[in-house]
């Protein structure tokens, strides 16, 4: 009597630690439309817009 299901949770374990799926490609790969969706915006830019909503709130805080 063997056990068949072994196979299958070995495969399971090593998916895991390599991070890959079966068919071989990465978990973490997207496709390129995928990322062409993803919007970016300089960093000087994002902390601007940080420190502008920080100080409307503050100021909504005073009032």
């Amino acid at each position: 009597m063997t056990n068949e299901k072994e196979p299958v949770k070995k495969a399971a374990k090593a998916e895991k630690k390599s991070g890959s799926t079966a068919s071989g490609k990465s978990k973490a790969s997207k496709s390129k439309d995928e990322l062409d969706d993803v919007e970016t915006i300089p960093k000087e830019q994002a902390l601007a817009e940080i420190r502008a909503a920080a100080e409307k709130a503050r100021k909504a805080e005073k009032q």
